[in-house]
Parts: C-alpha cells; sequence; structure tokens
C-alpha cells in the first residue's frame, strides 16, 4: 500500500509538472536561443557566396606572394637554381593557392556573377598587405585611400546587385543558360570580332596587337567564369550531377578557354606596358562578365530605382578606376628612382648579380605563372601577376 501510494505521488507530481509556471529567466533564455538558431539558419545564400568569394582573393594572392618570397630568398642566398618546389614555404604558397582557387567554385554556384566580378579587385587590396607584412614593401596613405576606395565601390555593388530565389532543381534548366540564343548569337559576334582583329593585327601590329589581346583576355575571361558558374550550379543543385555528360564538355571548354585566358595575358604584358595593360585587362574583363552574367543569367532585371542603378553603376567605375590608381601610384614610386646607366659605369665596376627589386608595378605572369612555375628568366622571377582560374579574374 506504502509503494502504491508513493507511485501514485509520483505521477501526480510529474502529471503536474508542466503547469508550474517557469521562471522568467528559463523562458528568456529558451527565445534567445531559438532566435539565434533562427539567424544562422537564416544567413542568405549570397552571403556565403560573397565570403568564399573573398576567401579565395585572399588565399590566392597569399599563395602567390608567399611563392614570390621563397624566390627572393633563394636569389639572395645565391641558390637561384635551387629545387624550390621541395621547399616548405613554397608548398605552402602552392597548397594556398589551389585552396583559394577551389573556394571559388562553390562561391559562384551561392551568388550571383555580377557580385563576384567586382570582388576580383580585392585581389589587389590583400596583394598590398601581404606585400607589406611578408616582403618589408612599403605602403603609402595614397595607397590605402584607393584601396579604401575599390573596398567601398565593390560593397556598393554587392549591396545593390539583385539576388534571384528561383531554384533550379533540374541540369537541362541550368545549361539553358548558355544556350539562349541571345547569348549564343553575342558569343559568335565575339568570335568574329576577334578573328579580325587578329587579322587587323597583323598589317597594324602596334595598336591593334594590344587591343586584340585585351579583348580576348576579357572575352576568354568573362565566358570561363559563366561556364564554372553554370557547373557550379549543377553539382550544388541536382542529384547524380555526375551522370550529367554535358558537365564534362562544359568543364573541357571552360580550361581550353583558361588557357587562351592566360596566353593572351601573358602576350599582352610581352609586348605592353604592364600598368595600362593589366588595368586595361582587368576593366574589360569586369564589363564582359557584368553582360555575360545579363545575358545567361539575367541577373540585372530586377536592377530598378534610379539610386540603385546610380550606386551600382559608381561601384562599378570605382572598382575599376581604383585599379588603374593603384598601379599608377606604383609606377610614380618607380619614377622617383633615377638608374644609373650602365654603360657610364666601368666595365669592372658593373654589377652582374644585382639583388631583384621589390616593386609590384613589374609583376608579370610570363615571370610567374598561376601555378607557381617560372616562365621567364630567373632574372625576373620576382614579376608576378594574379589570375583566377576559377573564378573573377584579379590582378596582384
Amino acid at each position: 500500500q506504502d509503494a502504491g501510494t508513493t507511485r501514485c505521488a509520483v505521477g501526480d507530481l510529474l502529471q503536474g509538472w508542466p503547469t508550474h509556471p517557469r521562471p522568467n529567466w528559463w523562458k528568456r533564455l529558451v527565445e534567445i536561443r531559438m532566435t539565434g538558431a533562427m539567424q544562422v539558419t537564416h544567413i542568405p545564400t549570397w552571403l556565403w557566396g560573397v565570403f568564399l568569394c573573398v576567401l579565395s582573393n585572399c588565399l590566392t594572392a597569399l599563395g602567390l606572394v608567399t611563392q614570390k618570397m621563397v624566390h627572393l630568398q633563394n636569389e639572395k642566398s645565391g641558390k637561384k637554381w635551387a629545387n624550390y618546389f621541395r621547399q616548405p614555404w613554397w608548398i605552402a604558397g602552392m597548397s594556398c593557392f589551389l585552396v583559394g582557387q577551389a573556394a571559388n567554385i562553390p562561391a559562384m554556384a551561392f551568388a550571383p556573377q555580377t557580385m563576384l566580378s567586382c570582388l576580383g579587385g580585392l585581389a589587389l587590396v590583400f596583394n598590398s598587405v601581404y606585400a607589406h607584412l611578408l616582403l618589408g614593401e612599403t605602403v603609402k596613405w595614397k595607397e590605402v585611400l584607393v584601396m579604401c576606395t575599390m573596398v567601398v565601390g565593390t560593397v556598393l555593388v554587392v549591396s545593390v546587385t539583385p539576388v534571384s530565389n528561383e531554384k533550379k532543381v533540374y541540369a537541362n534548366q541550368i545549361f539553358h543558360s548558355i544556350l539562349k540564343p541571345s547569348f549564343l548569337i553575342t558569343a559568335g559576334g565575339v568570335v568574329v570580332a576577334l578573328i579580325c582583329l587578329r587579322v587587323l593585327s597583323k598589317f597594324r601590329p602596334h595598336p591593334m596587337k594590344i587591343i586584340f589581346l585585351g579583348l580576348t583576355c576579357a572575352a576568354t575571361g568573362s565566358y570561363s567564369m559563366t561556364f564554372f558558374k553554370c557547373g557550379a550550379e549543377v553539382v550544388s543543385s541536382t542529384t547524380r550531377w555526375w551522370l550529367n555528360a554535358e558537365l564534362y564538355a562544359l568543364a573541357v571548354v571552360a580550361l581550353g578557354i583558361v588557357v587562351i585566358q592566360i596566353s593572351s595575358m601573358n602576350q599582352g604584358l610581352r609586348h605592353g606596358d604592364v600598368v595600362i595593360v593589366v588595368p586595361i585587362f582587368f576593366a574589360l574583363g569586369l564589363l564582359f562578365s557584368l553582360i555575360q552574367a545579363q545575358l545567361a543569367f539575367g541577373e540585372l532585371n530586377d536592377l530598378r530605382g534610379i539610386h540603385h542603378i546610380v550606386m551600382f553603376v559608381t561601384g562599378v567605375l570605382m572598382v575599376i578606376g581604383s585599379t588603374f590608381a593603384l598601379l599608377m601610384l606604383h609606377r610614380e614610386e618607380e619614377d622617383f628612382e633615377t638608374p644609373v646607366d650602365p654603360e657610364q659605369v666601368p666595365l669592372l665596376h658593373r654589377n652582374y648579380n644585382s639583388e631583384p627589386t621589390l616593386k609590384r608595378d613589374h609583376w608579370s605572369v610570363t615571370a610567374l605563372s598561376p601555378l607557381g612555375l617560372p616562365g621567364g628568366s630567373v632574372d625576373n622571377i620576382h614579376e608576378l601577376s594574379l589570375i583566377s582560374v576559377t573564378g573573377p579574374m584579379g590582378v596582384a
């Protein structure tokens, strides 16, 4: 009887437990936890894409500057022909570069191409920071001002770019983006125009060759980005994406276009002044990428309102103008130096093994390719330019 009475008492207690009023601090704690969980789960997808793209630029610039640091250290120590690819710091730099390139692919599946195109200019900002921290280069207040302007322009573009909530679940829906008549006709027109410029460059090589190479690099960069974005959306949005033969064909075409892009950039830097060539390549690439984003995905269809349009155009111009301004500042630093004519130095006093300069305004992909392999002479190994092969083109 005592056991039965105890069980009834416990049952009554458990049955009445939910009716007991909870303290206010408990209710507040539950509300905070639920609100925090809802905020975490409702982070916009495009914000993840922006984060990954910024991370990609950060790691890519860090990787290439680290590789440059290894080459400079080898030259200073007299190990010009050392097996740099076995050195820990070069391996670390190469790993950063590859991780940065890999981060571009999911970024393009999460965020509009219009946003990501303008984020490529942030490579200049990261490059200046790393050059100061790792190479001891001085960053002047004018450069800081220009970099802040570039960041503000990027924020303007990101803040007003429309984000579509449409979810494509079939691969043919995504592939249809690059099979639209407007997209294909524009692509055919670009190819015809490049062929005509190529023919004209044979007769007037000086002005036409740079124009041809600039447009080729810009067009191939924008099309490769569009194709990579298309493939990234197929992988992230569809099931059994590995069964789509179109995806593999698209990857082959995109990689082939990347090869043309890198080749045209190399030739452009070989035939023109880097202070003019690199900003033009970046500016044209950005404009081409915006056009491709509109033709393929219609990303700017919802950009309405005069103030939104003004903010968008202002942001794009700020990014492009900052690229020109930053490289011109680097050139002004070099112009302040008065190099000595080597012909005026006695033969026995000439220095044939001078240490390389740490100037950033003469970096080119002919000296250090995006894969970190030297493509030029060892004397020019300090020259470097940054091209993203999976996402928006950046310059460093």
